[in-house]
């Protein structure tokens, strides 16, 4: 639990291997677990202590958050803004003891509540359409990257805009793992496409 002395946000502290797993798929994970445009809390629970936020460390994990927060705002997923606040950090305490591991220790109470409290029907309605994850990577004034959002749309196929112009991260990512410079890239599952190539993108969806 996250809390200050005149105000706390219940958080979770990640402890993560780079080498493992990026800054930026943390990200990914994380919006996908909750509802970014309540600013009045998350489901069920509502009150200040339950908005969400991400806390950075440095200045990286900084512009890599309010990097990921606009390009979700940008993928027209949400009818509302993103209210997810992105902020230092500057204390972590931990909760008491019997809050730790509680999906462990009590995994009925918890798998009750993350249906009862709508979370769960959320997250599959939200996020369950596509049964392969598709990603966009795309710059600025790309007219391809634009007719690859609009299509994508049109098949209502859940996507993440990535800004590679922007996220160096993702951009260093995708040079060493396809060894192609260029907008857009569309990945699909495991799979790329370079450039709108309708025909391909169909074939790989389905």
């Amino acid at each position: 639990m996250k809390k200050f002395h005149r105000e706390h946000l219940e958080s979770v502290q990640v402890t993560y291997d780079p080498e493992k797993i990026s800054y930026t798929q943390l990200l990914d994970v994380f919006w996908r677990q909750i509802d970014p445009t309540d600013a009045e809390g998350q489901f069920a629970d509502k009150g200040s202590q339950y908005r969400t936020a991400i806390f950075y460390h440095d200045d990286e994990q900084k512009r890599l958050a309010e990097a990921s927060k606009k390009n979700l705002d940008r993928s027209g997923k949400f009818k509302k803004p993103v209210a997810t606040e992105i902020r230092p950090f500057t204390n972590f305490y931990p909760a008491e003891e019997y809050h730790q591991d509680y999906d462990t220790k009590k995994p009925g109470q918890y798998h009750t509540y993350k249906s009862l409290s709508g979370r769960e029907s959320y997250i599959a309605k939200t996020w369950g359409k596509a049964e392969k994850k598709v990603k966009v990577y795309s710059t600025p004034g790309c007219n391809n990257c634009r007719m690859t959002r609009e299509f994508l749309k049109s098949k209502d196929i859940d996507f993440e805009d990535i800004d590679i112009a922007e996220n160096e991260e993702a951009r260093n990512w995708l040079i060493e793992e396809t060894g192609h410079i260029g907008a857009p890239v569309i990945q699909i599952g495991d799979e790329f496409v370079f450039g709108f190539d309708r025909k391909k993108i169909e074939g790989l969806l389905e």
